[in-house]
């Protein structure tokens, strides 16, 4: 199934593979048994609405009780299986992929995963070749192939890690939206759609900066690299001679590896500055979804007691 793909495309579609039978299976039920509760909220809503109405507290009243009925119902009804997972989950990532792969120079149509392997397996196929071609021991010839797997098989395990964090965060951040819209559209949970959008915002534009920088590390990259196989190779057969680790090219290469694994720690960090603190807010969303949630089990509790009040002021009101 996933067979003739970049490491980053494997992982990616294991991923989606996963939530989607994960959605069908496990989620078909549960999200049974939530509409159940989703509804017993929603008729005790409009009951603590009407009373308030009754004890002549209608100031907003009605329009809230509007939009907690149409937000839920329609909550429900997005959050359908088949209907999330085919025009909510689905699209989502296919947004972020293509607009990810508009900033990837090159062949149109190349993921940012299989552009930046093509790069690294340049330099991973080079090594490989210096060792091969070395009849003897040559410390020099060893510390060339020892450089570059170690940069760039760090650099390429740093992509790896933070695509692979960004992707499965991402996915159980949309795969939580199956609960979380329905549950928002309660006044006192709007705080959790709120988070739940920032988190999907977030993840959705770490990927976009990650394919701007591997875009311009590549360029510089495969210059260099290119300078690299003119000077060393003849014919596509490695010129051992030619082969010195005072070579300014070969700095120059291993220089890109060394900064594409600092940039890739610091991913993260740019977004939050290119964003405008968007990834510090969603930073505390699952803290704020937890909080809306007790939040939100407080409210059903005050709401008992302001139904009581609100029942008693009608009673007295009646009996004068």
């Amino acid at each position: 199934m996933f067979q003739d793909m970049a490491l980053g495309d494997w992982f990616a579609n294991i991923i989606r593979f996963s939530v989607d039978r994960l959605i069908f299976a496990q989620f078909t039920d549960l999200g049974e048994g939530f509409i159940v509760t989703f509804k017993v909220l929603l008729t005790f809503s409009i009951l603590i609405y009407g009373l308030r109405i009754m004890t002549n507290d209608s100031n907003g009243t009605v329009k809230q009780m509007a939009i907690t009925c149409v937000w839920v119902v329609l909550g429900i009804g997005i959050t359908g299986p088949s209907f999330y997972l085919s025009y909510v989950y689905e699209p989502i990532l296919e947004f972020k992929n293509g607009l990810a792969s508009l900033f990837i120079a090159g062949d149109s149509g190349v993921t940012m995963a299989a552009a930046f392997s093509d790069t690294n397996s340049r330099m991973f196929l080079h090594a490989e070749k210096v060792l091969e071609a070395s009849s003897t021991i040559d410390p020099a010839n060893w510390a060339i192939a020892f450089s570059i797997f170690v940069i760039y098989g760090l650099y390429y395990a740093a992509f790896i890690g933070i695509s692979l964090f960004c992707e499965l965060s991402l996915a159980i951040t949309i795969l939580m939206g199956i609960f979380i819209i329905p549950l928002s559209g309660f006044q006192v949970a709007r705080g959790m759609g709120k988070s739940w959008v920032i988190a999907v915002i977030k993840y959705s534009s770490v990927f976009v900066v990650l394919a701007v920088i591997i875009s311009l590390l590549n360029m510089m990259g495969d210059m260099m690299i290119t300078e690299l196989m003119n000077e060393l190779y003849i014919n596509n057969q490695l010129d051992e001679d030619a082969v010195k680790l005072s070579s300014p090219i070969l700095g120059g290469v291993l220089l890109v590896g060394i900064f594409g694994i600092y940039m890739m720690m610091q991913v993260m960090e740019f977004t939050t500055e290119i964003t405008g603190g968007v990834m510090s807010d969603a930073g505390k969303g699952v803290t704020s979804i937890a909080n809306t949630a007790k939040t939100t089990a407080n409210a059903i509790s005050s709401g008992r007691r302001v139904g009581g009040s609100a029942l008693s002021a009608l009673k007295a009101k009646t009996q004068k």
